[in-house]
């Protein structure tokens, strides 16, 4: 795993790795230890980059495009896209963990435009 990152974070060794994590290097080393990866650190570093977690994760080099001109405001344009937008956020907020975290990599995977989307529902939530 942390092969992968180092790869598409372009570095070679866990204290380049944490640095771009924005950790210290014998932090980073303990969490490795206790396979205990820091998540929000490894997250944001990608989401930064614009790389998607699936690339960061399973070495996918799609990059995240940028969907901004879909919308205005918040609000999709396209009323398919709403339609979508709507459908997902009702089950959203009905859906488990697990269940968001399998439906965010397949939307990702097959729908690279609804990237942006769930983005911005995480920044919602901060």
């Amino acid at each position: 795993m942390t092969d992968q990152l180092k790869r598409v974070l372009k570095v070679s060794t866990d204290a380049e790795l944490a640095e771009k994590l924005g950790m210290r290097a014998n932090a980073f080393a303990n969490r490795k230890r206790a396979k205990s990866l820091p998540w929000p650190e490894i997250i944001a570093a990608l989401r930064s980059r614009g790389i998607s977690l699936d690339a960061g994760v399973c070495g996918d080099e799609v990059r995240i495009r940028d969907v901004t001109s879909s919308y205005r405001g918040g609000e999709a344009l396209d009323p398919r896209l709403a339609s979508i937008q709507s459908w997902l956020a009702g089950w959203w907020k009905r859906a488990s963990p697990d269940e968001r975290v399998w439906a965010e990599v397949q939307l990702r995977r097959a729908f690279p435009e609804l990237a942006e989307y769930l983005l911005r529902g995480e920044d919602r939530k901060t």
